[in-house]
């Protein structure tokens, strides 16, 4: 069921991507360009999300930082995502360079269905973490940050996003 669900998915983003193809916009992580992006959100951002990977605006900043900031490809890493998406997992696991492990409480597509504030990995475990949009929706987020601290390598890097809600004044 999960493969029939991924090649659907996948079929339905090379037609959205073919539909949308020109040369305005360019995707680093999936590498398309296109005549513009998707809009996306509750509120609907226009040009957020990659019409083949469905990527948004700060996975494709996430993905220019690594490549221009970091050695995330080139380095041989070992990585944890807390709360994979879905097209940036699939190029991760494909990254020779990287030992990916991928955890979520409910995902289906998460590798270990895990609870982050009690994680089941040894101490300085990883390189790399990148947690996205999850410590908003945790309850003791302290002990989920404690938990991402201790599994993280001495010298590890971690990338914590979570919505700024601004006031409007």
């Amino acid at each position: 069921m999960k493969t029939e669900l991924s090649l659907f998915g996948s079929y339905l983003d090379y037609v959205r991507s073919i539909r949308y193809k020109g040369n305005i916009v360019f995707c680093p992580i999936c590498e398309g360009r296109f005549k513009s992006f998707l809009p996306f959100g509750v509120k609907k951002r226009s040009n957020a999300m990659c019409p083949r990977c469905r990527s948004l605006e700060r996975h494709r900043l996430l993905w220019l930082y690594l490549r221009n900031r970091t050695n995330f490809f080139t380095d041989d890493i070992k990585v944890l995502e807390i709360a994979p998406q879905y097209y940036i997992q699939r190029k991760f696991r494909s990254m020779p360079n990287l030992d990916y492990v991928s955890v979520d409480l409910y995902s289906r597509i998460a590798m270990i269905n895990m609870d982050v504030t009690d994680t089941q990995f040894e101490d300085d475990s990883f390189d790399c973490i990148f947690c996205y949009h999850v410590l908003e929706h945790i309850l003791d987020d302290k002990m989920a940050m404690k938990e991402i601290l201790r599994v993280l390598k001495p010298g590890g890097w971690a990338i914590l996003h979570v919505p700024i809600l601004a006031e409007n004044r």
